[in-house]
């Protein structure tokens, strides 16, 4: 833990933000490159109608998929506000 507060304290802004935005970004590309994937075989297999069908539920999956981030994220930061003013107690509710 405190070898990343240092880390955040020393390095410079450009290179904390290429260190944090290269995973975010690969994430994406990885997300995409596997629609890509299932649209094609789901083309092949079932056909012009299973790909409707999959562009169909590819915008639900992205709608429900940032929900729960936005859930997580925000519960993951009021917990660590919590712990951070030391009231464990309100973190565990």
């Amino acid at each position: 833990m405190m070898e990343t507060t240092e880390k955040l304290r020393e390095k410079p802004i450009k290179s904390l933000f290429i260190s944090y935005l290269i995973p975010a970004v690969l994430g994406m590309v990885l997300m995409s490159v596997n629609i890509v994937i299932d649209a094609v075989m789901i083309s092949r297999g079932v056909g012009a109608n299973g790909l409707a069908g999959v562009n169909v539920a590819i915008p639900a999956f992205s709608i429900f998929f940032s929900i729960s981030l936005w859930i997580g994220m925000g519960g993951a930061t009021l917990y660590s506000i919590a712990l951070g003013e030391n009231k464990i107690e309100r973190a565990r509710s």
